[in-house]
């Protein structure tokens, strides 16, 4: 309650991430990993070698949709924190909304342009891996 932790090791993971990226490893050829195993190479050596190299994408396009999940998440940090200073930028936006009596629209969209813009630049940075990973989504062997 009230703490870092409280807030982020609940919301590390999700059933859809556990999902996709069995997915992911599930399509990867099994000869690139055999073939590692004749030649002599660890199981660890096998994993960051050669399978995760190829699911970047992946995981990269899963960072992007666990991030803004978890960014735009309202219940849980309402539920889960107290203080004003523990509060997520979401969570402190919609308590200034519903705080005063009359509206003042002008902090109000300043606060969710502030909320919107990291998932926007992050977004941009990472597009090139989110398109690469919708575009392999579709093929077969």
């Amino acid at each position: 309650m009230d703490t870092y932790g409280g807030l982020i090791l609940p919301k590390a993971t999700s059933a859809f991430g556990i999902f996709m990226m069995r997915s992911y490893f599930a399509a990867l050829p099994k000869d690139l990993e055999e073939a590692a195993r004749v030649d002599g190479m660890s199981e660890f050596g096998i994993f960051a070698k050669i399978m995760f190299p190829l699911v970047i994408p992946g995981v990269l396009t899963l960072a992007i949709f666990h991030l803004m999940q978890n960014w735009n998440d309202l219940l849980y940090p309402l539920m889960m924190t107290s203080s004003t200073r523990m509060r997520t930028l979401s969570a402190g936006l919609a308590l200034f909304v519903g705080e005063h009596a009359t509206t003042y629209y002008g902090p109000q969209l300043a606060g969710a342009l502030l909320s919107v813009l990291p998932l926007l630049v992050i977004y941009i940075f990472f597009q090139k891996y989110f398109i690469a990973s919708v575009a392999t989504s579709g093929m077969k062997d």
